[in-house]
């Protein structure tokens, strides 16, 4: 069984991201991170400097605050969501929106059979695909948000019978109607702060959600959960004044420890939850957006590495097929000077030994010299074009392509006999450094000259004889 992971919320704003392991006794979290909207294209390094091993399995979830939920017995003639009872969240065109039906059907008050749906935006959806693309993420699971909190609802859900869970996440508060561990609605708002003050509104939404899915009013025999609020004495106090029933608070970390306390824990709760739920797939819901969307990640960046490396190695073949052209015609050139200069020789020589020759022995000899010598000459052409020096395409493409750290791309590239003059480019500094260190480091390659910025190097770079690395 995996035994660490990272799990990340999702936002158009931020990130919250946990390193978690598992243990017999719990969850410990080792880090935690918030990366928010304008560092997105730096993510991994974020994670990085934050101490996060990024070899480790990722699981992603939406955020809770653009999750629309919606009974489609009560929205099956619309193109958009408009049952307010449900959500406040602004509703999703049905043309843009990603809806998943939750597990099972509901009879609600009034006798109807309904099955609760969750909608959320493709283009978010997008967004978390192209961000887990870009910076390489090894995630293999997408969770909707209700599916992080459904746990923290089984766990603290002990009777059969009707029962309402509020969670108090992040500004927002989420009331679940459950009833034998189904969720009947969800009703999903926004929520300022947490004060005596906000129980009025609580109350009023907990009555009329108890209602519109029970069909009845809280009684004192009724449970109401509730969740992120266990240190709000206070709210506590007057939220069961004025319900008059039974309320059951829960310590959501009571079996998690934090190697390093962040400024305020609540905030990870949903990617803890969502880790929990990747240790334990059977405690959520079988609801995989990857597989949802039709694409995975990871397929999608290693598709990408690929393009980008047969576009480099065509690129290197192109230019080094054109230099090998040009040195075999500087070669031809070359030999054809030194054939007519052997023939300008021997012509101005070969009077003087004819001239000599008195006799059809001496005659015969010369012509035989004379074959010999064309013999060496055709001999001397061959060897030229077998000792002609080839450059290794395969194995200077292959070393140059392993070089490349992180984002980094060729900007400019050009070969001359055995010399190399490029010029890269990445956002990140660091990696402009390594991609040098490496070159250094080559058996066969030897820098000449280097220059740049923090954002482009050009190297002059010279062909040696040694193994490629």
């Amino acid at each position: 069984m995996v035994k660490r992971c990272i799990a990340i919320e999702y936002s158009s704003e931020l990130c919250r991201a946990v390193q978690l392991r598992h243990t017999n006794t719990g969850l410990v979290v080792e880090r935690t991170a918030t990366v928010f909207q304008e560092k997105y294209h730096f993510l991994a390094t974020e994670l990085q400097q934050a101490g996060f091993n990024l070899v480790l399995p990722a699981v992603m979830t939406t955020s809770i605050q653009n999750s629309h939920f919606v009974n489609i017995s009560q929205d099956i003639s619309s193109e958009t969501p408009n049952d307010e009872t449900d959500s406040n969240c602004p509703p999703v065109h049905l043309d843009k929106a990603i809806r998943i039906y939750l597990p099972g059907e509901h009879k609600l008050p009034g006798g109807n059979i309904a099955a609760l749906t969750v909608s959320i935006d493709k283009s978010e959806l997008d967004s978390i695909l192209d961000l887990i693309a870009e910076q390489k993420i090894k995630c293999q699971r997408i969770d909707l948000a209700i599916s992080a909190l459904l746990p923290m609802i089984k766990k603290i859900s002990h009777a059969n019978g009707p029962q309402l869970t509020i969670f108090l996440l992040n500004n927002r508060l989420i009331i679940a109607a459950h009833e034998n561990n189904n969720i009947i609605m969800v009703r999903n708002m926004p929520l300022k702060g947490l004060s005596s003050a906000d129980s009025d509104t609580i109350s009023n939404e907990v009555r009329l959600t108890w209602r519109a899915s029970f069909g009845s009013q809280i009684s004192a025999q009724d449970t109401i959960n509730l969740i992120g609020v266990s240190d709000n004495g206070e709210l506590i106090h007057d939220l069961k004044s004025k319900l008059g029933c039974e309320l059951k608070t829960d310590n959501i970390y009571e079996n998690t420890n934090f190697e390093e306390i962040p400024d305020n824990p609540g905030n990870f709760t949903l990617a803890i939850s969502a880790g929990s739920v990747f240790f334990n797939p059977g405690i959520g819901m079988e609801i995989n957006l990857l597989k949802v969307a039709g694409r995975h990640a990871a397929v999608d960046a290693n598709n990408k590495d690929l393009y980008i490396s047969i576009f480099l190695a065509t690129l290197l073949i192109a230019i080094l097929f054109i230099n090998l052209m040009v040195k075999n015609s500087d070669l031809h050139d070359q030999h054809s000077s030194l054939i007519a200069h052997i023939d300008s020789i021997f012509a101005d020589n070969l009077p003087a030994l004819q001239d000599k020759a008195q006799n059809y022995d001496v005659k015969r000899k010369l012509a035989i010299t004379q074959e010999h010598f064309n013999n060496e000459k055709q001999f001397t052409e061959d060897y030229a074009r077998l000792v002609a020096p080839k450059p290794d395409i395969t194995a200077i493409m292959s070393q140059l392509a392993k070089q490349l750290p992180g984002s980094t791309r060729f900007t400019s590239f050009k070969l001359e006999n055995n010399k190399i003059t490029l010029t890269a480019n990445s956002e990140v500094k660091q990696n402009l450094t390594l991609f040098t260190e490496n070159i250094r480091s080559a058996s066969n390659l030897r820098v000449i000259s280097e220059e740049g910025n923090d954002q482009n190097i050009t190297l002059e770079l010279e062909i040696v004889a040694g193994k490629n690395d």
